[in-house]
Parts: C-alpha cells; structure tokens; sequence
C-alpha cells in the first residue's frame, strides 16, 4: 500500500505529459495563427485606404498644376471650373474644381481655387486650395 502511494505522489509531481504539452502547444498555434490573421487583414486594409487618399491627393496636385502652367488666366473659370464625375485613368474618383475671384483694383485680380477629390472609400474628402493671380 505505501508503494501505491508513492507511485501516485511521484506521478503528480513529475509535470506535464508529452500528450498535455502537444494538446498546449497546437491551442497557443490556433491563438497566434488568429491573431496573425487580423492584424494581416488590418494593416492590408489600412494601406488600401491610404492608397486611396494618396491617389486622391495627386489629383489635385495634377490639376492645380494644370492650373498654374495654363498661360489664358482670363478662361481658368470656364475651363477647369465644375464638377468631373468621372476621371481619366482614376475609376471612382471625382473632382470638383472652384473658384473665387477677387479684384483688388482696376486689373489686378487673384482667384483662389480649390480643387476637392473625393472617392467612395474615403470618409473625408481631400481638398487642396492655390491662390493665382493674373499676369
């Protein structure tokens, strides 16, 4: 009888089996494998977004600068004024372009333009303003 008792008490002290180790090890691979998941899909959605906005950012850079090289200031307005629903090369995208004129004496004038982009992934359309002024 006292060797069944030491039996049991070595047995429970002896630590963990190689089955209950296994059993830990493919529980801590599942958690690690999930976490490794979301954060591959969270940060693939995050540098979607930002890709966006990037792509976004350079249309109106693209046409502030189409702006400024333009040599007719008189017809800015009525050319690049207005709405474009859609954009050559940039699927989804729209651009909005408007001025503000203003004279500060008798043939000199300075338009502000503010050109907005604006896409269905974004949730802030990004706006970009140039001041210009006539030759």
């Amino acid at each position: 009888m006292e060797d069944d008792d030491m039996n049991q008490r070595r047995r429970a002290d002896d630590g963990f089996t190689l089955l209950e180790v296994l059993v830990a090890m493919v529980i801590l691979g599942f958690v690690v494998l999930g976490a490794h998941a979301t954060m591959t899909d969270r940060m693939v959605r995050d540098l979607g977004r930002q890709e966006t906005r990037l792509r976004a950012n350079q249309l109106a850079l693209d046409r502030i600068h189409a702006l400024q090289a333009d040599p007719v200031y008189a017809t800015l307005a009525t050319r690049y004024g207005g709405d474009e629903a859609t954009i050559a090369d940039a699927p989804g995208f729209q651009r909005t372009t408007r001025f503000t004129a203003t004279q500060l004496s008798v043939g000199n004038t300075y338009q502000t333009v503010t050109v907005t982009v604006t896409h269905p992934r974004m949730p802030r359309p990004v706006s970009r303003t140039v001041v210009i002024a006539s030759p």
